[in-house]
């Protein structure tokens, strides 16, 4: 059987598509020697094509047999997706092209058609969504998923909100959960790879610790306020939280970043200047950085007011940090019982909430302990098995 697989988020920076796309491929080279692979990118750059190849397979590695990079120009996503993509898909007469959210809408041959779908936050939330890229979304998700012959969702909150606002069949939707977390969170780490790590980011310890996007549906201003009530209605009662910083990744000059975090820091600056110094973003952090922020974290938290699966939280659990989130979409089906859980839009309890995990050592050994257990359930390799078995099947 001949697998295409759109790779193109590795080495995007788009942290949850490109995590994804890397641990899924990386998995099936472990497990799958019968079928051929072709990995679709849209980069003839030889520099880009090297970072990929090393992403995926390391450093001197020898690409296995029945896996082939291919790149398929010119860069342009319509283009690309609407037609380079689907006249090279005929002519290479691939049995299944698997693809996240978008997908070519024509097809001459008898290729089989796979998306995942991460969530579905531009119908729920349309509101956090540039005008431009709403209508790109509302126009052509909805095609694809009608067109696919099936669709891989992240979690069973994500298939129900696929089915409550597009209307197809539940039985069309396969519910594969992600993985744990990238091969890194695995590594031991030396005080020097610590020491590098905190040099290169400006990190001081201790610091609370947010991962993920700028978004709007990452919900940042609520976090950021919440933060300036923690050193405001805490720092009397114990030093430690005197010292603390927020640590958060993400660019804010990207174009689908939350322009109300920009006014939000002016307020806080001009209110608290001595608690706006302790908020910093340190902007896209590399892979191999990662889990050390992680591991070196006092808290890890999670405000997000919708999310497919929450992957930022199973690494935290996996690096043992305790976990601060609310329990909105997914991210209590995900969870479980290993997270600290706040009032959604109570910024007085995630206030406290933080303040109770940084404090007390009962708890946060807790949290630990299950977090770690927690994440035991959702492993790349499964993730790799269940997404072959659908690839099997849907030949058939």
């Amino acid at each position: 059987m001949k697998i295409a697989i759109d790779i193109r988020p590795i080495g995007q920076q788009r942290t949850g598509d490109e995590v994804y796309t890397l641990n899924l491929v990386q998995n099936l080279i472990k497990i799958d020697s019968d079928n051929f692979y072709f990995l679709l990118t849209n980069t003839k750059d030889e520099k880009r094509l090297e970072d990929i190849k090393i992403k995926i397979f390391g450093i001197n590695s020898n690409i296995p047999k029945n896996f082939k990079i291919i790149s398929i120009i010119p860069a342009n996503k319509l283009l690309w997706t609407f037609f380079f993509l689907p006249l090279w898909i005929l002519k290479s007469k691939v049995d299944v092209l698997h693809v996240q959210y978008i997908t070519p809408l024509f097809f001459l041959g008898k290729t089989k058609l796979i998306t995942t779908i991460h969530d579905v936050s531009f119908d729920a939330h349309p509101e956090f969504i540039k005008k431009t890229d709403l209508l790109f979304l509302k126009t052509l998700i909805p095609l694809s998923l009608r067109r696919v012959d099936k669709v891989i969702a992240v979690s069973n909150f994500t298939k129900k909100e696929i089915t409550k606002y597009h209307k197809i069949s539940s039985g069309k939707i396969h519910v594969i959960y992600n993985g744990d977390a990238a091969r890194s969170f695995f590594q031991e780490f030396t005080e020097d790879q610590i020491i590098d790590v905190s040099r290169k980011y400006k990190l001081k310890d201790p610091f609370i610790f947010h991962i993920g996007t700028l978004q709007p549906r990452k919900n940042i201003p609520f976090l950021l306020k919440s933060f300036q009530l923690f050193q405001k209605k805490y720092s009397q009662e114990n030093s430690d939280v005197l010292k603390t910083s927020l640590y958060l990744t993400g660019d804010l000059g990207r174009h689908n970043s939350d322009q109300r975090i920009k006014k939000t820091l002016n307020q806080i600056q001009v209110e608290n200047p001595e608690i706006f110094r302790k908020i910093k973003f340190i902007g896209y952090v590399e892979e191999k950085d990662l889990p050390i922020i992680f591991k070196m974290a006092k808290v890890a938290v999670s405000t997000s007011l919708y999310e497919g699966f929450g992957l930022p939280m199973i690494e935290a659990m996996i690096a043992g940090v305790p976990v601060v989130s609310n329990n909105e979409s997914c991210l209590g089906e995900i969870a479980g019982d290993a997270v600290e859980f706040y009032q959604q839009n109570n910024q007085n309890d995630l206030a406290k909430k933080i303040f109770e995990v940084t404090i007390n050592r009962n708890l946060r050994e807790r949290l630990i302990r299950q977090g770690v257990e927690r994440a035991k359930y959702f492993k790349w390799e499964k993730c790799a098995q269940e997404t072959l078995r659908l690839y099997k099947s849907i030949k058939k």
